[in-house]
């Protein structure tokens, strides 16, 4: 392992990134239809994973000492801007599955535009429903910032605040709140443990999970170890039942759903640690933004135009697969031509440009379209009618990028996050 990988400056840690490359293929599968046992098994630990590695990353003490307003815009720079323009640029996509092919009547546009923002799909649709986590985890970093804040440097007074978050999300169960916030209460937890799982185990070169397991120590001992948490992993999977963060449900005890999550999510981050560098991995991990936003429809719309894919498991595996290495160039490119979709921008001066324009057209299009026949403009049948209003909405588009470019810098962001991402 290179010196570049445990340097916690401005270089990335490898394994960070490959860990939550392993993350998001366990989104993908958890969507996949694999059947109920293994979605109940990926959901008992797959969101805790991205809470823990994001904790991995946190930088304690400078957060402690940065003022609240600054910390926040920071977060919401890398996580809440890139959530928008996402699900607003989602919108042809939400058009295509559900008024061209499906033409579901039940989820009115309206309807999905206020799902965009209570982002709780609980409630109400949003055009990209997983990316509930981003917002969720920007509450679960602005709680932790108040807990830093209040602890002041105690450690006690800190693990007592942790652990009376952790009680809040569970007696919060069955509220549906916006932003999932009863669920950013446990991912408080995580993000704790993800810090003290660095601050004691990854800090040092051997980057052990514990003292006990070092990098360099008998791989026999180490296999023994991870099959011990494996086995005891399992164990507390099946005695609690089926999890989800997402309809905040922690199965039959509390106490069981955390020490399954940090079993688990120890494990996938010791073996991210003893790999090689895999360069697939590593670029998932550190485009998770996109492939969260994407991969939902592209399953979707596999199955729809290709039914196979859902008669069986083989098959839905399949599907995973190959709308994972889809995603690989879709995200390649919608990064160079819209870098901001992912909480940064590029150099590029022509290249951002025509990026801006078009995906503000596309997060415009949509609404737009129902704005004209809520006053009674239809463009049905209309052909010149309807190449004038698209004119109209790029001119507006293009005047909007240039405003924004001056007025609001924050749409499009001015400069890549520091650190791992989330």
């Amino acid at each position: 392992m290179t010196e570049g990988q445990w340097n916690r400056g401005r270089k990335r840690l490898i394994w960070i990134d490959q860990a939550r490359g392993v993350a998001m293929l366990l989104v993908i599968l958890g969507h996949a239809q694999l059947g109920k046992v293994s979605q109940s098994f990926i959901y008992s630990f797959h969101m805790p994973l991205f809470f823990i590695i994001s904790g991995l990353t946190f930088q304690k003490e400078k957060a402690r000492n940065q003022r609240l307003g600054a910390y926040l815009v920071k977060h919401g720079k890398r996580l809440v801007v890139p959530y928008f323009w996402c699900n607003f640029a989602m919108f042809p996509m939400w058009f295509l599955q559900h008024r061209v092919l499906t033409r579901v009547q039940d989820e009115g546009f309206f309807s999905v535009l206020k799902g965009i923002f209570y982002s709780n799909s609980l409630v109400m649709d949003a055009t990209a429903n997983p990316t509930w986590f981003f917002l969720t985890l920007f509450l679960a970093l602005a709680g932790y910032k108040i807990v830093l804040n209040l602890s002041r440097g105690d450690e006690w007074k800190e693990l007592v605040l942790v652990i009376t978050c952790g009680f809040l999300a569970f007696a919060d169960r069955g509220k549906d709140l916006p932003w999932h916030l009863n669920t950013s209460f446990c991912g408080i937890v995580f993000l704790y443990l993800g810090t003290k799982l660095m601050e004691i185990g990854y800090s040092d070169r051997d980057g052990a999970i514990y003292g006990w397991m070092k990098r360099k120590g008998p791989i026999g001992r180490k296999c023994r170890c991870l099959a011990v948490m494996i086995a005891a992993g399992l164990l507390c999977w099946r005695v609690n039942g089926r999890v989800s963060m997402h309809g905040n449900k922690y199965g039959k005890s509390l106490l069981l759903f955390y020490v399954t999550a940090i079993l688990f999510s120890c494990v996938i981050v010791q073996i991210c640690i003893w790999l090689p560098r895999i360069r697939m991995l590593t670029y998932i991990g550190r485009h998770t933004i996109l492939l969260v936003a994407l991969h939902t429809s592209l399953l979707q719309l596999g199955r729809w135009f290709f039914p196979v894919f859902g008669q069986s498991r083989g098959y839905a595996l399949l599907l995973a697969v190959l709308v994972t290495l889809l995603l690989l160039p879709v995200t390649a490119g919608l990064i160079r031509l819209a870098p901001f979709l992912e909480g940064c921008e590029s150099e590029g001066r022509t290249a951002n440009c025509v990026g801006r324009v078009v995906m503000t057209y596309a997060a415009a299009c949509i609404p737009f379209y129902y704005a004209l026949r809520t006053v009674g403009i239809n463009m049905r049948g209309n052909f010149s009618m309807g190449l004038g209003m698209n004119v109209l909405l790029l001119l507006l588009c293009i005047a909007f990028v240039l405003w924004a470019r001056r007025r609001c810098p924050l749409i499009f962001l001015d400069r890549c996050p520091d650190g791992n991402g989330f």
